[in-house]
């Protein structure tokens, strides 16, 4: 994983180096810290390694690679500039957890389907956040997505909107009344506090406060994603 998000990482900031060098002159190759071929370099080695590390795990493990990394690629290529922009976050997200478990040989997570419509609208309010954070300079040069579709109002709605989506139904399938383990109930509670910070950062007019907002709502969804597991197990 670490390798495949270092390839797409760096894939990013080869095809936005243009863009970047208007609008964000500090990023690493306009900036002259990296240079062009070196990133091209990362992103072409990360992608073999991580695609082969994977292959060692199994077939299944390197189906989702694949698809994760194929996500990954297309919205660096392509989505990042149009309203589809969200559905890379969207589809990708839930292949996380997928990855992970059919790594450690147990197959798929529990529940994949509820997982997967809550991976869906963790990751719509992430592309959405993301789009927000550097919107004018986006705007300027044409890659501001989804976010600069809606305008800054509307896109706040989104996120909002499936924030709540996300808490609560988070909540309502990890609730049993057979399994009340509080340390659980207290990480989606405290995912939900934190969403709700990041949400409210995602609204200032100051770019790094919501670079921070951004970074806040995706430590939440990992937080209510650890409360919402361990209620499974206890369950």
């Amino acid at each position: 994983m670490f390798c495949l998000q270092a390839s797409i990482g760096s894939t990013n900031d080869v095809v936005d180096a243009a863009a970047d060098g208007r609008a964000k002159p500090a990023k690493p190759i306009p900036a002259g810290l990296v240079q062009r071929r070196t990133a091209i370099g990362v992103a072409v080695a990360g992608g073999i390694a991580g695609l082969a590390l994977a292959g060692l795990l199994g077939s299944a493990v390197l189906l989702v690679a694949v698809l994760g990394y194929g996500l990954g690629l297309a919205y660096d290529v392509r989505l990042k500039r149009t309203s589809w922009s969200w559905l890379a976050y969207a589809l990708a997200l839930p292949l996380v957890p997928a990855f992970a478990w059919l790594g450690a040989g147990a197959g798929l997570p529990p529940r994949f389907p509820i997982l997967a419509a809550l991976a869906l609208l963790a990751g719509t309010a992430l592309a959405v956040a993301n789009g927000l954070v550097d919107l004018e300079g986006d705007t300027a040069t044409g890659t501001a997505g989804l976010a600069g579709a809606l305008g800054r109002r509307r896109a706040l709605g989104v996120i909002v909107a499936c924030d709540a989506a996300v808490v609560v139904l988070a909540a309502v399938t990890a609730w049993s009344p057979t399994s009340q383990a509080p340390l659980p109930w207290l990480a989606v509670v405290l995912g939900a506090a934190v969403c709700a910070a990041g949400a409210r950062l995602s609204a200032s007019g100051v770019d790094w406060r919501r670079r921070l907002g951004w970074e806040l709502q995706a430590v939440a969804v990992a937080l209510v994603a650890v409360g919402w597991f361990a209620l499974q197990r206890a369950t």
